[in-house]
């Protein structure tokens, strides 16, 4: 493999606890995507085998790609150096923007190639190809699924704007489709719905409160008119989620022109109808949002969190059908998994969290994504603490979380920035021995062992984690070390790598085997997630959290089998 190094920028890394103690590693040492992504100063033809041309863009070439360790299929974008009129440091803003990223509703970024003739992003595959694609196709969609695809729009331009990024070129072709619905079949099924990631940040940027942009930036149709006039804010993003809004529900732009002049005119005028006789069948509740969305002054127009606050949301129920897949077995076992997660080796953290990045599959992340949204009250794509203890005590019910809700927090927080974040909380409740395989082992110890003699020294420990400008001591890297060294030769070899990081599902299984007090309140219903109305009208039934069960339901009953012991539960209680 090519030389490999992390990109580090030392304004990114958080604070360090004032009563962080020399020896105290997890309070001295971050874990973020700085360390998770690497940059190779080679070519990626090294590590990875192209299998197919996806598309050509104004700028770069995208081609699907194969891991040649993994086998994992990936996205590479390309730009090619000495023909792209892109100056380098707009695609380094573009990678430095995407490390940034952690969001269950934005691609996500793996690794960084540069050489003399390109830069190259290796980011993951969406299968299911660009909005653009399937609104040509099958709009215009009904509410229901547009609902749907905006919620999800709308998370994303949330965090991004909570994070003091404006993208500045939201439009279908930049929303790619991860999956679709099981249900979905050839027959133009209006009723599928759509799992969507937001991409190419070649045009997106930090912004300053108060400070206006002056750069015309965007695309015709879905360019916002203050951007027109040189003179704009994130607000601009409202106004493209408002052209999209109205695209997915009558199939045609709120603007259109046979021109680029006529359609700017038309925007900068800001005056579009409801006339289509389509938009008799739609709810006012959608034309009242697409209205707050396309308001001509930036200062009335509606903010992201307005927006997902809107009376259409609540009008489609968004979190009931979204999550309609949530399997209650495997919701148990993932809610259990959060409550109890306790590991305290940085390394062990390390560990998890590269192979929860780079090997996890989307069909692993479905179920935790939808929890992870029903945690996230703000939809602001990060946990606080206040939303983490509530949606385990008032979502999930499970007792007794209050006392070590601090905890808990701290050691999911890995990036000790005060929040969890979408791939912090993954790690938190995966399944463990899934991921866990000695093959993925051998992929996460490789990462370490740079010179692959075999062994992992305390110099390759700083090398991928990082020094953090010298504010880690030579002490708390061989501390590293020792807590992992049996042998006490200096190094860590893979067997003691494998013991370390199977000591964590170890753990798990004794949690499993022990009785515990604490007791979660499942609220059996067809759809999720356990709302007040789903609560009243579900099922419901106590048990230890710990306890393994066996399942069997019909229509009004459903029989646990608890360490042989039935607890029937009954609607209407």
């Amino acid at each position: 493999m090519g030389t490999c190094s992390s990109l580090k920028n030392n304004s990114d890394f958080k604070r360090i606890g004032d009563n962080a103690r020399e020896g105290k590693i997890d309070a001295l040492i971050d874990l973020n995507n700085n360390v998770l992504i690497s940059k190779h100063k080679s070519n990626p033809e090294d590590d990875y085998k192209k299998t197919k041309f996806l598309g050509k863009g104004t700028f770069a070439v995208v081609f699907e790609v194969k891991n040649k360790l993994t086998g994992i299929i990936r996205a590479e974008k390309t730009y090619d150096r000495k023909k792209s009129v892109l100056k380098d440091e707009t695609i380094l803003n573009e990678i430095k923007i995407l490390i940034e990223m952690d969001h269950p509703n934005i691609y996500k970024i793996f690794s960084f190639y540069s050489n003399e003739n390109n830069y190259n992003i290796i980011t993951e595959l969406c299968s299911g190809g660009e909005l653009y694609d399937e609104i040509i196709k099958k709009a215009p969609f009904n509410e229901k699924k547009s609902s749907y695809i905006m919620y999800q729009i709308l998370s994303a331009v949330n965090y991004l704007h909570k994070m003091k990024i404006i993208h500045r070129d939201l439009k279908p072709e930049n929303i790619l489709i991860i999956n679709k619905d099981e249900d979905e079949d050839d027959n133009n099924n209006n009723d599928d719905l759509l799992y969507i990631k937001i991409c190419d940040f070649g045009a997106a940027k930090w912004f300053q409160e108060g400070i206006n942009e002056k750069s015309i930036t965007g695309s015709p149709y879905y360019i916002a008119p203050e951007v027109l006039e040189k003179n704009y804010n994130e607000k601009c993003d409202l106004w493209s989620c408002g052209v999209i809004m109205y695209i997915l529900l009558c199939g045609t732009p709120p603007f259109f022109g046979i021109n680029e002049e006529e359609i700017y005119r038309k925007i900068l005028i800001g005056n579009f109808t409801f006339r289509h006789k389509i938009w008799n069948e739609i709810s006012q509740e959608a034309k009242d949002l697409i209205n707050g969305l396309l308001e001509l002054n930036p200062n009335k127009r509606l903010s992201a969190k307005d927006a997902l606050n809107h009376s259409w949301f609540k009008l489609f129920d968004v979190d009931k059908f979204k999550n309609k897949k949530l399997n209650e077995k495997n919701l148990i076992t993932i809610i259990k998994n959060i409550s109890e997660f306790r590991i305290e080796q940085k390394l062990q953290q390390a560990t998890l969290a590269f192979l929860v990045h780079n090997l996890s599959s989307q069909e692993e992340l479905f179920e935790l994504k939808e929890i992870f949204c029903a945690f996230d009250k703000n939809c602001d794509g990060r946990l606080t603490k206040e939303e983490l203890h509530e949606g385990l005590n008032k979502i999930y019910h499970v007792n007794n979380i209050t006392n070590s809700i601090d905890s808990l927090m701290k050691t999911i927080d890995t990036d000790n920035n005060g929040f969890i974040e979408f791939e912090e909380f993954v790690r938190a409740s995966i399944d463990k021995e899934k991921l866990l395989t000695e093959k993925n082992l051998k992929i996460a110890f490789d990462l370490f062992d740079r010179d692959k003699n075999g062994a992992i020294s305390c110099s390759e420990l700083k090398y991928v984690l990082g020094e953090f400008n010298g504010r880690v001591k030579e002490s708390v890297w061989r501390n590293m070390i020792n807590e992992i060294d049996l042998n006490g030769d200096g190094q860590i070899s893979f067997e003691e790598f494998k013991t370390m990081m199977n000591n964590v599902i170890l753990k798990d299984k004794k949690n499993n085997n022990k009785k515990l007090n604490n007791e979660i309140l499942i609220h059996s219903c067809n759809t999720f997630p356990y709302n007040k109305e789903n609560s009243e009208k579900g099922f419901k039934v106590r048990y230890d959290i710990n306890d393994t069960f066996n399942e069997n339901r019909d229509s009004k009953k459903t029989a646990i089998m608890i360490n042989k012991k039935i607890i029937k539960k009954q609607s209407g209680f």
